[in-house]
């Protein structure tokens, strides 16, 4: 299940590097990190209705993720155009369709 859950990101991760977008590094160690950081970073959400002006998981999840991209080489440049074509995309409708929750 775990290898099923890691082979998008890491082959997301594998195309960038081989269009020289990212600097080569072991893929699947960058997915792993990815994942259980932004894990983490959702799991502030409890947090940020406690404190909506300090902690806002959408900001610190992008975040994270550039900061991640750069370390690994990304342009920064390229990446805040990037951004900022997401951010447009995102004040028009919804990205990804609602999450609907889970029956224990």
């Amino acid at each position: 299940a775990v290898t099923t859950f890691l082979e998008e990101p890491t082959s997301l991760i594998r195309l960038a590097e081989g269009a020289g977008a990212l600097a080569s590094g072991d893929a699947r160690e960058r997915a792993i990190l990815w994942l259980v950081a932004l894990n983490g970073v959702l799991l502030s959400e409890g947090l940020a209705r406690l404190a909506p002006g300090i902690v806002r998981t959408p900001h610190l999840a992008r975040r994270l993720t550039s900061d991640l991209l750069v370390a690994w080489g990304a342009d920064p440049d390229r990446l805040a155009r990037a951004s900022g074509h997401v951010e447009r995309l995102a004040a028009l409708a919804p990205l990804a369709p609602p999450v609907e929750p889970v029956e224990p």
